[in-house]
């Protein structure tokens, strides 16, 4: 993953490439409060455009089938979101040349 988040469905973390674990490359989180809205929203779309029978379950029992969902995070993408929230914050422009710097240097530090 090289930026964004996955929701997964009942993880098997052992499945999970160890190397990228280990290395803080990805984290592996619960569901807040804003990660449960969005996925009942993504559930919701999806039922909607598929008339999946799976989605429209989850849906039925969400508060319990949420925490079956594991969020997986790549570390790269959290830093710039940080960097996004803190410019934010402070009124800075996201496109302004110190925000560029500040991502362009989480991406080649890693």
């Amino acid at each position: 993953m090289s930026g964004g988040v996955a929701f997964v469905y009942k993880l098997r973390a052992d499945r999970v490439n160890p190397d990228s674990l280990s290395a803080g490359e990805l984290d592996l989180e619960p569901l807040n409060e804003q990660d449960a809205f969005a996925l009942k929203s993504l559930l919701s779309l999806h039922l909607q455009a598929t008339e999946s029978q799976l989605a429209k379950s989850m849906l039925a029992d969400f508060e319990t089938e949420k925490s079956n969902f594991t969020k997986i995070v790549p570390r790269d993408y959290a830093n710039v979101r940080k960097i996004q929230a803190k410019a934010q914050e402070q009124g800075v422009d996201l496109d302004s040349e110190q925000v560029w710097l500040d991502i362009l240097a989480v991406n080649s530090n890693g």
